[in-house]
């Protein structure tokens, strides 16, 4: 990626990370036009939700950068999903064997991960299913839709060549009222959207947030409580969704009489965690 284009690409996180609910992108026309290659389908109203507050850390601020995931297909569709109101399927064909991840500078971390690895560690949780654009071209028009995505499966084909597909349950988000994504909803068009397209490019915003459980450090069989929910940070070195800093310190500012300092924090599974 050269970087008059990587610089192309940082310039939409004009702003801080907010929750994965709110900080996508700001910009998207010419980014995606010189991503893409081609869209429309009724489009269902679904009711964009705001974005899930996110606690405010005390102590450090531990402030990472915000990070986007981007994948590339030859073709697509998206059909209505049998029995699932609102609900549609988006099949995606040829994804290519790898998800770009790219921050903001001043850091300007850029890198891949395979796409399989990829959709196990971002996590499209039921309650806080990652917003995503999907840029599609038909005709020499650039459309762009705002979707709420779940439930990824990837199938890899046989023959010769194979043919691979990604599938996501999807909602179309319209009436989008929140902040992230404003730019972006004011260029969906108020037009269907195909139920087949050519080349398309999915930008996926950022790590999501999680509930924390309070341990202590030196022994994880004693938790008090849980925290969050908390934003998680996409991590270059170990390809994963983790804490943006270390939560122990919010774990001993909220359970200060059981933690007694001593406190870390690790991801809830909210069986282990009392709550």
């Amino acid at each position: 990626m050269d970087s008059q284009r990587f610089d192309g690409l940082a310039k939409v996180f004009a702003q801080r990370r907010l929750s994965r609910r709110t900080a996508l992108w700001s910009g998207s026309a010419g980014l995606t036009a010189a991503l893409i290659g081609e869209p429309g389908l009724n489009r269902q109203a679904a009711a964009a939700q705001d974005a899930t507050p996110v606690a405010t850390p005390t102590g450090k601020s531990g402030a990472r950068a915000a990070f986007l995931f981007v994948q590339f297909f030859h073709s697509g569709t998206l059909l209505p999903k049998p029995g699932q109101d609102g609900v549609f399927e988006l099949t995606l064909s040829g994804p290519h064997a790898e998800t770009v991840y790219f921050s903001d500078r001043p850091e300007r971390v850029v890198g891949t991960i395979s796409t399989d690895r990829f959709l196990e560690a971002l996590g499209f949780t039921p309650g806080n299913p990652p917003n995503a654009a999907l840029a599609t071209r038909t005709g020499g028009t650039e459309d762009i839709h705002i979707l709420e995505l779940s439930n990824p499966q990837l199938s890899r084909g046989f023959g010769d060549p194979p043919v691979t597909t990604l599938t996501y349950d999807v909602r179309l988000l319209d009436g989008y009222t929140g902040e992230g994504l404003a730019h972006l909803a004011q260029q969906q068009g108020n037009g269907p959207l195909a139920e087949q397209f050519g080349p398309t490019s999915l930008f996926i915003d950022d790590c999501p947030d999680k509930d924390f459980c309070c341990v202590n450090a030196d022994n994880y069989l004693a938790n008090y409580g849980i925290i969050g929910p908390m934003g998680t940070c996409w991590h270059a070195s170990s390809l994963s969704c983790g804490e943006c800093w270390d939560y122990g310190e919010v774990c001993n500012s909220t359970y200060p009489t059981k933690c007694h300092g001593n406190c870390t924090a690790f991801e809830s599974n909210k069986i282990f965690c009392v709550g």
